[in-house]
């Protein structure tokens, strides 16, 4: 079976040789260039995801969501050190006495921050957050799956297996390994971990038919539903009544208590999400809002 999670990353910047840059006190993104401090005058704009040194504290930082964007439109223009770099207009340069801890920890963050290859494949590991590696992809028509110290490009928060709270994103503590995971399908999965289990009843009304891909809703589970999915080349979406094949947990909005599972609570429609891309969206929720009072967390959906 095919288990390609398709859907824009959020936490990751993955623009087509896109250049990192940082903004003064804040965090760190990739953007075109030609960028300020280099050849140009580029910086990040208002609703830009950071590509690294997001942490609690930053101007960029929604708690709500656990995750960066930038508040305004960044400037270029003289720093402290007296070279040019982006500076929000609201907090102005900041003055010469020495490196401040958000500098180092954007520093440190860039230099850590996996490099995003051009083609790669987001693949989910099995109760854990999703990565983008080159393929073929495990559950595809491979069996490649994240490695040891690999970055998440989405669906991290904190409680998973790979969470690293000093530096507050998901990075892979072992390397993932294709095996038969609890839907029947083909996945990748941490060997510490082993395949987590499903009851009958669950593995039944979840595996599907021969050939379902994965797709998220956005805000929800992953259910693996037969193709073209939304994103991908088509626009099918999981239906009402569909059992989520990954990612189900309390709180969702397909969460049912009572059997302890996620079920869709209403047909998805596929249109454009927050990202720019095309997704899953429950018509009731609405696709969520990129804007400075709300964005996306980053859970496994």
């Amino acid at each position: 079976m095919k288990l390609t999670l398709i859907l824009a990353t959020a936490s990751v910047a993955v623009a087509q040789q896109c250049i990192n840059v940082s903004v003064e006190g804040d965090a760190t993104y990739c953007i075109q260039g030609p960028i300020c401090g280099g050849n140009g005058d580029k910086c990040p704009t208002r609703t830009t995801a950071a590509a690294a040194g997001c942490r609690p504290g930053l101007p960029s930082y929604f708690a709500q969501w656990n995750n960066c964007w930038a508040p305004e439109d960044a400037k270029c223009m003289k720093l402290k050190t007296g070279a040019m770099g982006c500076v929000y207009p609201s907090k102005g340069p900041q003055k010469m006495d020495g490196p401040t801890p958000e500098e180092l920890d954007a520093a440190i963050s860039q230099k850590m921050a996996a490099e995003v290859t051009e083609g790669c494949t987001n693949v989910s590991v099995e109760g854990d957050a999703t990565y983008c590696i080159d393929g073929p992809i495990c559950g595809g028509n491979g069996d490649k799956c994240p490695v040891k110290g690999a970055i998440a490009s989405q669906s991290c928060r904190s409680g998973l297996f790979s969470y690293n709270g000093q530096q507050n994103r998901c990075v892979a503590p072992e390397d993932a390994k294709c095996m038969k995971i609890k839907t029947g399908a083909m996945g990748c999965v941490y060997p510490s971990k082993g395949p987590q289990k499903m009851d009958a009843e669950a593995v039944e009304l979840a595996t599907g038919t021969e050939g379902c891909t994965n797709v998220s809703v956005e805000g929800d589970a992953t259910y693996c539903i037969d193709g073209p999915i939304c994103g991908g080349n088509g626009d099918k979406c999981p239906v009402k009544g569909t059992v989520a094949s990954q990612s189900c947990r309390s709180g969702l909005f397909s969460y049912n208590g009572q059997q302890n599972r996620c079920v869709a609570p209403e047909d998805a429609k596929c249109m454009k999400i927050k990202t720019g891309a095309m997704g899953c969206v429950y018509p009731s929720k609405g696709p969520q809002k990129m804007a400075h009072v709300r964005s996306v967390h980053g859970d496994e959906a």
